[in-house]
């Protein structure tokens, strides 16, 4: 079976891998980690540039360096996309060698501004026998109602076993 994480890049990761590797066997399941970027994330970085630069003495009236005080780019957009795979990659490689060195995973950065409607996609078109994913759970009932969550709506979405893993539960089962 293909088995899906949804990764955030936080703690609650580790929750998840460990959760995940508890529930599945290596030697029949392999896992496809993803990471859901939402496209603003992306261009915050890239427009990110310098502020300018400011000269002179305080007596003197302050002046800001005119070629200074132009915006430029950090990065551009393909350097971003390129950035948050490979922090992740690295995650994954941690969260492999503590938690998931027997499977075979691979994993994906997808830039979307829904990470449910992105798990939905995946979840169908790759044909993903089961999700894995974490919930903060913070939210009282009536906030999430009206909020809803992503781990709600991929439960309300998908026609697979979702194991829903609460932040700072599954690392503990450990101890």
């Amino acid at each position: 079976m293909r088995a899906l994480i949804a990764l955030t890049g936080h703690e609650i990761d580790r929750d998840i891998a460990a959760a995940t590797a508890r529930v599945l066997d290596p030697a029949r399941d392999q896992i496809l980690a993803i990471h859901v970027v939402h496209p603003r994330e992306v261009e915050s970085t890239v427009n990110t540039g310098r502020i300018g630069a400011i000269t002179g003495r305080a007596g003197d009236g302050l002046r800001v360096s005119p070629e200074l005080a132009e915006p430029s780019l950090a990065e551009n957009t393909g350097q971003a996309v390129q950035r948050v795979e490979d922090e992740m990659r690295d995650h994954i490689e941690e969260l492999k060698t503590e938690y998931l060195g027997a499977f075979t995973v691979d994993f994906d950065v997808i830039i979307n501004k829904d990470p449910a409607d992105a798990i939905v996609e995946i979840v169908e078109t790759e044909g993903i026998g089961g999700v894995a994913m974490g919930t903060r759970g913070k939210r009282s009932r009536f906030a999430s109602a009206l909020l809803g969550s992503c781990a709600e709506d991929v439960v309300r979405r998908v026609n697979s076993p979702v194991l829903i893993v609460k932040e700072n539960t599954a690392s503990l089962a450990e101890e």
